[in-house]
């Protein structure tokens, strides 16, 4: 049994916004893997994995700023999110004292990794 401890209300806030930027970047009848694992004594790990078409150097940077969209970025155009999403999703975690990472999934996609201390 893998176990952390968790806001019923707040947690899933975090896990919602990396599951439907997932949704929204990964191609029609793209994947979109979950994981749990506890392979680490002390840590509990949930991966998001996507088929998208990742994120860019530049913009990983700075992807958990306030209001930072990375589609404006790419388009010069506004994506109509307020890019609080992930800043968000941080807050959550480390509120948690847990961790939110961001991994390149070759050779497509992105992988976010959001570490929590096992119970």
């Amino acid at each position: 049994m893998i176990l952390a401890n968790v806001d019923i209300v707040k947690f899933p806030w975090a896990i919602s916004n990396l599951l439907s930027n997932a949704i929204r970047v990964s191609p029609e009848n793209g994947k979109i893997k979950v994981y749990i694992t506890d392979r680490e004594q002390s840590a509990v790990h949930v991966k998001i994995i996507d088929e998208g078409p990742g994120i860019q150097e530049e913009i990983q940077k700075r992807m958990f700023e306030p209001y930072f969209q990375g589609e404006k970025v790419n388009s010069g155009k506004a994506s109509g999110f307020l890019g609080l999403g992930l800043t968000i999703a941080k807050e959550v975690v480390e509120a948690h004292e847990g961790q939110i990472e961001y991994f390149n999934n070759k050779p497509r996609g992105s992988l976010f990794r959001i570490s929590l201390p096992q119970v």
